[in-house]
């Protein structure tokens, strides 16, 4: 699974590079003439997954707009494990309360963590929350959407782990 990140240095990436995380810096890639896949939305008949599109970076609007977003991808794998993410982020977003976050400090709120240690998804009641956190105004709607979107899908596609 590719991941979009930047400003790390060495140690860190190489870090990344041994939990088999792949940063792919778009700075870098592509360069013009080089080869990406994408997020489609205009489904392409006849491909194993119509929503994967793939196209040499020729520097135009598109491939401009494509990098400014990264929607841009190595391989048509990440393409598909990307629309899934999205899937899980749209389904937990049904139980989530996007108006409850707005910093590190505010109220006590439910939140779904991962731990690496022991591999389990846990739910915790914490003022301490990341902006990228999604939070839950009761353990119950926390729950609840662990149950209906799976602890798999959200610590593989939510949280980023392999399992």
């Amino acid at each position: 699974m590719a991941n979009y990140m930047f400003n790390l240095n060495d140690e860190q990436l190489d870090a990344l590079k041994k939990l088999g995380i792949n940063p792919i810096d778009n700075n870098t890639f592509p360069k013009e003439g080089e080869y990406y896949y994408f997020i489609s939305t205009r489904g392409i008949p006849g491909k194993k997954d119509p929503n994967v599109g793939k196209c040499p970076n020729v520097d135009d609007t598109t491939d401009k707009f494509n990098i400014s977003i990264g929607n841009i991808f190595k391989t048509a794998e990440d393409v598909e494990f990307e629309i899934e993410r999205l899937k899980v982020i749209a389904k937990m977003r049904k139980y989530a309360d996007s108006t409850l976050n707005s910093g590190y400090f505010i109220d006590y709120y439910w939140g779904e963590n991962y731990g690496i240690e022991d591999n389990k998804l846990t739910v915790n009641y914490s003022r301490y929350h990341k902006l990228t956190d999604m939070l839950f105004k009761t353990y119950k709607d926390a729950t609840t959407c662990i149950d209906e979107v799976g602890a798999e899908n959200i610590i593989r596609y939510y949280f980023r782990v392999d399992i």
